[in-house]
């Protein structure tokens, strides 16, 4: 029986309220629900306080329940958001990557907008770096992780049956044209290409890799990706691959040159790294549940908008 989430300092009809919502929760529909008198020794509570909790439930429509005699109690179906707030768990929290690109605000914002539907909250982290955001991920918390289908297939996360995965479909992580090389209008030495270089960034060093390794004279220089475009106008680096992000001055007006990826495997068709993913502990089935809610095809629609938004202003 999962207790792991119990509220601290709380009363014995929460703790048992908790550990009935959770205990639905990783049942699932069809799954057969911990004896009552295991959830009331576990938390050692009275026998009514358990019965009460599942009373609650069914009838403020958290979960609808089938007693099978000896057979045990069967959920027939259930409403996780329901069962999230009647547990009283904290808020989602999801890692994602620092804050700038639109497509990236545009998929933040459509979470958001489905967990208030639920009647939910949700908490961004912004952490740079894939592996950074993965090691987030924890057994004892309510979190996920969004990174790139790049980096996950990089890790063998797709079909790693620890995790449980997300797919928000192509150019959700990054829309067409969204990556972009700039370069410095005057490089000191063209013989020795200095490049900036992000080694904590999977796409980043992917990228870069796979756009200057077959040019000669070229030096990696150690570059957080956000920092691209200041370390070309510093001086510090000549050139740069750069995710596009919402600023007050775009590289073209600051004198950076930007021209688009080469037509390699990771260049113009990007669908290879394009989509973005969520990723969570598998054995963390209320997230399972709460996130099987999200409707998909909505939040697609909400990023195909933002992209031809965003083709529109470009024409003007």
């Amino acid at each position: 029986m999962p207790h792991r989430w119990l509220p601290p300092k709380t009363t014995s009809f929460q703790k048992a309220l908790t550990a009935v919502c959770l205990d639905i929760l990783q049942a699932g529909i069809g799954g057969r629900l911990t004896p009552s008198i295991q959830i009331q020794e576990k938390l050692e509570v009275g026998s009514g306080t358990v019965q009460k909790a599942l009373q609650e439930l069914s009838d403020n429509g958290g979960v609808v329940l089938r007693v099978k005699g000896h057979q045990g109690t069967l959920v027939l179906d259930y409403n996780p958001a329901i069962l999230w707030k009647s547990a009283q768990l904290e808020p989602l929290r999801i890692s994602l990557t620092p804050p700038g690109a639109q497509e990236l605000g545009a998929l933040s914002m459509s979470l958001r907008n489905q967990f208030r539907k639920f009647g939910l909250g949700m908490e961004l982290d912004y952490i740079r770096g894939a592996q950074n955001r993965l090691d987030t991920l924890s057994n004892d918390l309510h979190s996920a992780a969004l990174i790139s289908i790049g980096a996950a297939k990089s890790r063998n996360l797709l079909n790693n049956k620890n995790y449980s995965i997300l797919d928000f479909g192509p150019e959700s992580y990054y829309q067409r044209d969204s990556l972009v090389v700039l370069s410095s209008s005057k490089i000191s030495n063209p013989k020795k290409l200095r490049v900036a270089l992000d080694k904590t960034s999977y796409d980043h060093e992917t990228l870069t890799l796979n756009e200057f390794e077959k040019k000669a004279g070229v030096e990696y220089v150690n570059c957080p990706f956000p920092e691209v475009p200041s370390a070309i106008l510093e001086g510090r680096a000549d050139a740069g691959i750069w995710h596009r992000v919402q600023a007050v001055i775009s590289p073209e007006l600051a004198g950076l040159k930007v021209s688009q990826l080469g037509s390699g495997p990771l260049g113009y068709d990007k669908t290879s790294i394009s989509n973005a993913v969520l990723i969570w502990p598998s054995s963390l089935k209320e997230i399972s549940a709460l996130l099987g809610m999200i409707e998909i095809k909505e939040i697609k629609k909400e990023l195909q908008a933002t992209a031809k938004a965003k083709a529109s202003s470009k024409g003007r």
